[in-house]
This record gives structure tokens, C-alpha cells and sequence, in this order.
């Protein structure tokens, strides 16, 4: 383990593990990004307790906005009733849907809702857990 040189120890790595922290084994990273102003700025990875992320987390992102963060899964792009990370006109926000016939969606955005074809919009992932800031 000790390579001497010189009456001196050096520490000699015998092994070609790689070694990661403890805490990246037991809550994976996932990447995280602030929404400000319609655009995502990327910022530091997150740890979250396993338990709270369905599945592979490869695929989820962590949404903080100025309010409230979500956990966002961007595997999901048929889009379905709930909250959804949308792109409208190049401007990305957190927006409920509610799905309706004739291919169509009612998106609720603050205190306004409308009424578009579902192709107005591209789904970027479907929140699947919200952190509610008091």
C-alpha cells in the first residue's frame, strides 16, 4: 500500500476504483435549473432522497422558480392533465393543463387560462413532484 522512497510513505493507490461519495450512492444528483424570466438557467446539481424520484433519475430535472420548485420527468412528452414545463413562443414556464377534446388543451398560468391546440405548445416534461414554499 505504502511505496518507500527516500525513508519516506507515499501513499500508493493499488486499485483503479473510482471512489464517489457516499451521498451520490445513496440520493443520486439530478440537474437543477432556476426559471427566470421565461429562460433556464442552469445552476449546481441537487441530491434528493431517492425515495422521492419515480425510477430513473437520469431523466428528471429540478425546477426552482420563484415560488415554488418542482421535480420535472423529461421523459414524458404525451402531454395529460396536470403540471407540465412547456416552451410557448420560445418562453419556458410551469403551466397546469387540462386536456380536452379535439385535441386541445386549457393551459392555466397564474391567474389567466386559455385555450389551445395541443401542437401550440412543446411539452418539455411533466412535473411529478411539487415543493410548496410557505
Amino acid at each position: 500500500m505504502y511505496a518507500c522512497e527516500n525513508e519516506e510513505r507515499n501513499l500508493k493507490n493499488e486499485t483503479s476504483v473510482t471512489v464517489r461519495p457516499l451521498s451520490k450512492i445513496v440520493a443520486p444528483s439530478i440537474k437543477h435549473v432556476e426559471l427566470k424570466n421565461g429562460e433556464l438557467q442552469p445552476s449546481d446539481e441537487i441530491l434528493l432522497d431517492s425515495r422521492l424520484l419515480d425510477g430513473d433519475s437520469s431523466n428528471s430535472l429540478f425546477v426552482k422558480t420563484a415560488t415554488d420548485s418542482f421535480v420535472v420527468d423529461t421523459s414524458v412528452k404525451q402531454v395529460s392533465n396536470g403540471f407540465w414545463l412547456v416552451d410557448m413562443d420560445g418562453v419556458k414556464s410551469i403551466v397546469k393543463i387540462a386536456r380536452v377534446p379535439g385535441n386541445k388543451i386549457v393551459v392555466h398560468q397564474d391567474e389567466t387560462s386559455f385555450e389551445c391546440s395541443v401542437d401550440d405548445i412543446e411539452a418539455i416534461g411533466r412535473a411529478v413532484k411539487v415543493i410548496k414554499s410557505l
